[in-house]
């Protein structure tokens, strides 16, 4: 997959819905991936640098969690439980 063209002025208006508080970080990464369905690079970078915020800081928080991803993901997400709670039934 090819990287996605991010917009200033589209990560400029996610900020702004959140007043650009540093402590609604995750809430902007959320609508950041929403939009480009994963975290540009180019979008860590100017989530940082818009906030103030160390960029290690809004890597470790964009990959701590599960939820957010650092690469292009398809549509559609396939999940396979592979623990024993699916295949007590």
């Amino acid at each position: 997959m090819s990287e996605v063209s991010v917009k200033e002025e589209i990560l400029g208006d996610i900020l702004d819905r959140y007043n650009r508080d540093r402590g609604q970080l995750i809430s902007i990464l959320q609508d950041i991936q929403t939009e480009y369905n994963y975290l540009p690079r180019e979008a860590i970078n100017f989530v940082s640098s818009e906030l103030g915020i160390p960029l290690s800081q809004v890597y470790s928080v964009a990959t701590f969690f599960k939820a957010f991803s650092l690469k292009p993901r398809g549509r559609h997400t396939v999940h396979v439980c592979m623990g024993t709670a699916c295949h007590v039934r």
